[in-house]
């Protein structure tokens, strides 16, 4: 494992989370700030995990999210993190459902095998936000890099977005 990846991502969700003016008026306004928890399910190298993450965003521009989640894989034979960067435009000249669509990086780290790195994109649509909170329904498509050598049985993998989000 590569402790110090590890430790540049934490630092830039850190600054994330800390950056930018105090409030804005809106849930997606310039200065926005969001935080998020993953709780959820999932099976590689024929084991089942349980998955737990935290994730953080900041507005620099009304609708424009640059965030990073980190998830723990937990359960397995092995300990699989992954860390996402990512970037999230909200189309937020809507008002009960707003289109998102994004991009994002993922490096997956497991015990005992070579990182893997994968690129992708999202899109979905947050229903109705209001008083900071939201819901999130979409989808996320990615694709890792030299994954014909790795431990992944599949070099592409779409998975549903499901998130109740927080924004202050």
């Amino acid at each position: 494992m590569n402790y110090v990846r590890v430790g540049i991502f934490a630092c830039i969700f850190m600054l994330i989370s800390m950056s930018g003016p105090a409030i804005a008026s809106e849930d997606f306004d310039a200065g926005s700030r969001r935080f998020s928890f993953v709780v959820g399910s999932g099976s590689a190298l024929s084991d089942n995990y349980t998955v737990l993450g935290i994730g953080a965003g900041f507005y620099p521009v009304d609708g424009l999210e640059l965030g990073a989640e980190v998830n723990l894989w937990l359960g397995g034979d092995y300990d699989i993190y992954e860390i996402s960067p990512s970037m999230t435009y909200i189309f937020t000249q809507l008002d009960a459902i707003q289109p998102y669509v994004g991009v994002l990086y993922r490096e997956t780290f497991v015990e005992t095998y070579d990182n893997l790195s994968a690129i992708g994109a999202r899109a979905g649509v947050v229903l109705d936000s209001a008083n900071g909170f939201n819901f999130r329904v979409g989808a996320t498509i990615v694709s890792y890099q030299e994954c014909a050598s790795s431990w992944k049985k599949h070099c592409t993998e779409v998975t549903p977005e499901v998130s109740v989000g927080v924004t202050f």
